[in-house]
């Protein structure tokens, strides 16, 4: 299902492939679903700065299925909660980079928080 849980552990065991080999010791790992995944940023814009990317492989956010597309928005509702329980943030910022034009290094969701 689409049920998030923190998931350090079983991501060092089945990597997803879009992830760097040693992306757990790096950085906070806030949840993972069968389709994607969720973590702090390793160079925040700003305190709380989350990265939500698929686990499957694709030019842009726009070439996922709606069922992956779905998946990623509720991870983002499901990390705002940990995000406002964590650091109390007074507003959200949501984006999508699609394209390296637009900043894309590769498919993800940001959230930054707004004190």
């Amino acid at each position: 299902g689409s049920r998030c849980i923190s998931s350090s552990q079983r991501l060092q065991e089945e990597r997803p492939c879009r992830l760097p080999r040693n992306l757990s010791s790096k950085v906070e790992m806030i949840c993972e679903t069968a389709t994607a995944v969720a973590f702090y940023d390793g160079y925040p814009v700003s305190k709380g700065h989350t990265l939500i990317i698929p686990k499957r492989h694709t030019a842009s956010y726009f070439d996922l299925t709606t069922h992956e597309q779905r998946a990623l928005w509720l991870m983002v509702n499901h990390c705002k909660k940990i995000l406002e329980d964590r650091f109390h943030p007074n507003g959200f910022n949501v984006g999508i980079n699609v394209n390296e034009a637009a900043g894309q290094i590769r498919i993800q969701k940001m959230m930054s928080q707004r004190d």
